[in-house]
């Protein structure tokens, strides 16, 4: 499971797979797969966080709830529009940016 803010990241790795997916039975076979891994994935990580918190807990929404319905992200800091390109995606790839560039 992974941060939501991880699928700034993700999401356009899987619309180039749907979009390279060219069969419809791939396309349909593909987007059944990640549903059930994803949902797996998702059961998981309730059932640990209700295990560690000792009560029900969805992290992830409370992730979403907290930094963009209430606006409290701001209270650890405001990068302008560009810090994604040109600090968060380099700090990420670390040694593969030269990979990432080149293709």
């Amino acid at each position: 499971v992974m941060r939501p803010t991880g699928a700034i990241l993700w999401a356009p790795l899987f619309l180039y797979q749907l979009w390279v997916t060219t069969k419809r039975a791939s396309f349909i076979r593909y987007l059944g797969i990640a549903g059930i891994v994803g949902s797996i994935s998702l059961l998981l990580s309730v059932f640990i966080d209700r295990y560690f918190y000792g009560k029900w807990v969805f992290v992830q929404l409370n992730f979403l709830k907290f930094n963009v319905l209430e606006g409290q992200s701001a209270m650890f800091g405001v990068h302008s529009w560009h810090w994604y390109l040109s600090q968060g995606i380099p700090t990420i790839l670390f040694t593969s940016i030269v990979f990432f560039i080149h293709g």
